[in-house]
């Protein structure tokens, strides 16, 4: 039948889905957090879309979509959930959407900065190996208060800080 001929037609392009935001950002937040938002999912074609299935990326991200239909040329909003672990860095999650007659997936980006008080850029302190003494790294970061609030160095590693450019 015609319908069998346009899934054939259509397995190689990705639905048409236009999700809102994107990427989800949450930002910097504390490690361990549960993170919550609603993700807009826009059918820009002229028939419903059912979204057959939808696996993220990882168990720390929830979302219920299965037998969801997006009206031609609507939308839906959906929510999303994401748990954080509790190491700092960025976190990144997907959520790709199986949509009857697609064989590619939409999908959806969930992104957060894990991050204490005070928060180093980058997440990793950028060592380089000194060939003469393998067993001294040196490196530099810098420093910033998440809430803005004023906060001092006051040692590393046991030993008095040093301070680039001062």
């Amino acid at each position: 039948t015609g319908s069998t001929g346009t899934q054939t037609a259509s397995t190689a392009v990705a639905p048409p889905i236009i999700v809102m935001p994107e990427p989800v950002n949450f930002g910097v937040v504390q490690p361990g957090s549960t993170l919550e938002s609603e993700v807009t999912l826009t059918n820009t074609s002229e028939r419903p879309l059912t979204i057959v299935s939808a696996k993220p990326s990882c168990t720390c991200t929830t979302v219920d979509l299965a037998g969801k239909v997006i009206p031609p040329l609507g939308s839906i909003t959906v929510p999303v959930s994401m748990k954080t672990n509790r190491s700092i860095g960025i976190r990144q999650a997907i959520v790709q959407m199986q949509v009857a007659g697609y064989g590619r997936f939409a999908k959806i980006n969930l992104v957060a900065e894990n991050s204490w008080g005070v928060r180093s850029i980058p997440s990793y302190l950028p060592l380089k190996e000194n060939r003469q003494k393998p067993e001294q790294l040196t490196g530099s970061v810098i420093l910033e208060s998440v809430d803005k609030r004023p906060f001092s160095v006051l040692s590393i590693m046991g030993e008095q800080p040093r301070f680039v450019g001062s």
